[in-house]
């Protein structure tokens, strides 16, 4: 299949496919825009997602120098954003390091596609490491294994690899400079970190690899619909693919695999890639 000109591969539209290959066709190939709703009730997500992004953008202007306190001014009453400020201004995440870069673009070149990222937070320590901050504003802490799982923890790893000679003084970036902290504003004190090293990069490449020659040699046709149709209740797709008319309620979590990872079906988990 060809792919719409300037296409970029992301931990988006990578995750999109391996969960349904269908909406990666639908949503970043045709990119049809469907009205449907993504979950109920349609209120409660919308305000999830703009405190989502409003926690961005306070990380961000806090990791650019904007004072604390003027900060702390701008989201007193608003709750759960001004728990979650508190609880980020409290862990000294945004005082490591010696240098810092918030909502920061990285692309790359490789095996001849262009893939994409926007990082939360990259901090620089003393002895050369970095590492990759990404806010996860989920009620609920998904386990450490499904995130290990996700493109997203293989592909900024990855990336950060392919392209963070950028933040370093034009030096390459080994492995084993790279980590990745999953920070969860609801729980502070329990972060998910992951190292990396060679043999994982290898391992990544090798992922990555196999699954953009996969998406590149099918046909339009054999970019099927996904088999678990739990997965359709939280896609605006549902009802072009015929997979049923109402949204999944956005507080219901009876399954065990939406239990463990309830909110990265819906888009207001993906504001990492909004340009802020």
């Amino acid at each position: 299949m060809e792919l719409p000109r300037n296409f970029r591969f992301s931990q988006n539209n990578l995750q999109d496919y391996l969960e349904c290959p269908q909406r990666f066709l639908l949503r970043h190939v045709r990119r049809l825009v469907w009205p449907a709703e993504e979950s109920r009730p349609v209120l409660e997500q919308e305000a999830r997602l703009e405190l989502g992004m409003r926690f961005h953008q306070l990380a961000q202007q806090a990791a650019a120098g904007v004072p604390a306190d003027l900060l702390s001014s701008q989201v007193g009453g608003v709750e759960p954003l001004g728990e979650w400020w508190n609880h980020l201004n409290q862990s000294g995440v945004l005082r490591n390091g010696v240098r810092h870069w918030a909502e920061h673009a990285l692309t790359a070149v490789w095996k001849g596609y262009s893939f994409f990222a926007v990082y939360d937070l990259v901090s620089a320590a003393e002895d050369g490491s970095f590492t990759i901050y990404d806010w996860k504003t989920a009620e609920r802490r998904p386990r450490r294994d499904a995130l290990e799982r996700r493109v997203q923890t293989r592909l900024y790893r990855f990336l950060f690899c392919l392209a963070g000679s950028s933040l370093n003084n034009g030096r390459a970036v080994r492995a084993d400079q790279v980590r990745m902290i999953y920070w969860f504003p609801n729980f502070p004190d329990a972060p998910e970190i992951f190292d990396y090293d060679l043999e994982k990069q290898a391992a990544d490449g090798l992922f990555l690899e196999e699954l953009i020659a996969e998406i590149a040699s099918r046909e339009e046709v054999e970019f099927y619909k996904t088999v678990d149709e739990s997965r359709c209740r939280y896609c605006v797709y549902r009802s072009f693919c015929d997979r049923g008319l109402s949204a999944g309620d956005l507080t219901a979590a009876d399954e065990p695999g939406e239990a463990e990872d309830p909110d990265f079906s819906l888009d207001f988990e993906q504001v990492a890639e909004i340009a802020f």
